[in-house]
């Protein structure tokens, strides 16, 4: 398979710890466009593309009004955060995990597991 077919496809995004795998979400690639809900409702949108060494992928996750953010607290409205992060193909594989900054979990440890 080539990084560009790689590129098309669904996604489940799972976080790695050491308690247990959490399910976060599943993601869609098609045709550069990056779209998908995760964990608590919030919604990633945005733009992927092939790169020498793997996958450039830039997203905007939207966090909704009342969130829980822990403690029993819950965001006070809806905000944004912008992500960007660079995949290598073992991570698109499923065969490698990569840690990125998840909104709601700090740094994770994440992979990448193409749906069939």
């Amino acid at each position: 398979m080539t990084m560009s077919q790689e590129l098309n496809g669904t996604f489940e995004l799972t976080l790695r710890a050491p308690a247990g795998d959490v399910p976060f979400g599943t993601f869609t690639v098609e045709n550069g466009r990056v779209a998908g809900t995760g964990r608590h409702n919030i919604t990633y949108r945005g733009t992927c593309r092939s790169t020498g060494s793997g996958v450039y992928v830039k997203v905007r996750a939207t966090v909704p009004h009342r969130t829980p953010i822990g403690n029993g607290l819950y965001t006070q409205g809806e905000s944004t955060r912008d992500l960007e992060f660079h995949l290598r193909p073992e991570h698109l594989s499923g065969n490698r995990t990569t840690s990125l900054w998840l909104h709601g979990f700090g740094m994770a440890d994440v992979s990448f597991e193409p749906r069939s």
